[in-house]
């Protein structure tokens, strides 16, 4: 498995006066399935069947060119549903380093792009995973309704977004996805400022 990116000092040139790196870590790779995956996964597995299917008879019998390459997409987006985007996810998470300063939390992406917020204008909830050795954490204003068990983090560059129950989608939220790092992590969180 391939080692998060060392960022500190790009980190340490992202600093203002006066604030100090309390933490960094990176998501785990480690494939997470979320409540998306109860309807993703039987769709991708019916879509990637019948696409195989249909390509392996359309190229075993006589059929016209045309037909042979007008399966071939449908077999790609079979082949990315069902496997591809856990590998894109786990290549994505790789690449991403996650900070926590004395003023900001910190996302820096698989593209190096560089995202945070003022910890003193948010508030972060966290939601263990694995028995407690990993956490995610979700920083959101004070005004924006709790993600919940109804609510579903997407991989959206690993910042989330929130969508309701009935399909509604909110404003991107601001997410440490799955951090192995856990005890770390909160040990900086509980130290750094918080919305009221």
């Amino acid at each position: 498995m391939p080692q998060p990116p060392d960022r500190t000092v790009q980190l340490s040139s992202l600093l203002r006066d006066g604030e100090a790196l309390s933490w960094q870590g990176s998501p785990d790779p480690a494939v997470r399935f979320t409540s998306a995956d109860r309807i993703l996964i039987p769709f991708s597995l019916l879509w990637g069947g019948f696409a195989l299917v249909w390509n392996g008879v359309v190229w075993s019998s006589n059929a016209p060119f045309f037909f042979r390459l007008w399966g071939l997409p449908f077999l790609a987006v079979g082949f990315y549903v069902t496997i591809g985007r856990f590998m894109v996810s786990a290549r994505r998470k790789s690449k991403t380093t996650y900070a926590v300063t004395s003023e900001r939390a910190i996302i820096i992406d698989d593209r190096s792009q560089v995202r945070y917020v003022e910890l003193a204008h948010v508030l972060h909830e966290t939601t263990t995973q694995k028995q407690g050795r990993a956490v995610t954490v979700n920083f959101r204003a004070p005004s924006a309704p709790p993600l919940g068990r109804t609510g579903l983090a997407q991989d959206s560059r690993l910042g989330g977004t929130w969508f309701e129950s009935n399909g509604q989608q909110r404003p991107p939220l601001f997410i440490f996805l799955g951090v192995s790092d856990a005890q770390a992590l909160l040990v900086a969180l509980a130290d750094a400022p918080s919305a009221k």
